[in-house]
């Protein structure tokens, strides 16, 4: 049983306000402050969304009242079917967690073409409706001007002297990494919490010398 001080221990790793967490779970910011102060059902669906969008963010509820970043773990994707499954997996992170979203050496005429026509279409139109939640931003190569998240995303591009055949996504707290030849694809995904910020600062390096698109 999770306990109130493992909930309020977990804001406090997050570093993130009763209210932030209140408008994300879609309740009231006194229901936060009840759940930290032990009030109310312990088992109520309001503390299981809490819970839910701990977890979602890499916190792990451990025994004798522990709570910690989970431990880094290596996923692997192969083939069309289970890029789909990957990019299932970011559109539920863009939904229930939002943030920053980024994408380094983006190529969307390759991942059009390995998630196919129809998934694009739904993926556009569900990521389009939920652009609130999040920033999503991606740098391509000079000359690139097929942009399959042009309704939700911001493009800059940086020369071909430094653009890679290897596109980098990061979302919540996951590092992955993608390559593609047709319908060839495959994905190497990590989640841990300093290995995705190292990642998003060689981003922001990469997206303050890039150049803007325009769409």
């Amino acid at each position: 049983m999770i306990s109130k001080a493992q909930i309020r221990a977990a804001r406090g790793l997050l570093e993130l306000s009763q209210g932030f967490i209140a408008d994300s779970v879609g309740v009231s910011g006194k229901t936060i402050s009840n759940i930290e102060a032990g009030q109310g059902d312990i088992q109520s669906p309001h503390l299981l969304a809490v819970v839910d969008f701990f977890e979602s963010r890499g916190v792990e509820f451990i025994d004798n009242g522990g709570v910690r970043f989970k431990p880094s773990g290596l996923r692997h994707y192969r083939g069309p079917a289970e890029f789909r499954e990957f990019y299932n997996d970011l559109y539920e992170t863009a939904r229930t967690v939002g943030g920053d979203i980024t994408l380094l050496n983006g190529k969307s005429d390759a991942i059009s073409g390995a998630l196919g026509g129809e998934f694009v279409s739904h993926h556009r139109e569900r990521m389009t409706k939920i652009a609130a939640n999040f920033r999503y931003r991606v740098i391509v190569g000079e000359g690139d001007r097929v942009f399959f998240g042009r309704d939700f995303c911001e493009y800059r591009a940086i020369s071909s002297k430094f653009f890679t055949d290897t596109t980098v996504f990061v979302f919540g707290n996951r590092v992955s990494f993608v390559e593609i030849s047709g319908t060839d694809v495959e994905v190497i995904s990590t989640e841990s919490p300093s290995i995705a910020k190292t990642w998003r600062h060689a981003f922001e390096f990469f997206w303050l010398n890039a150049e803007e698109v325009p769409i």
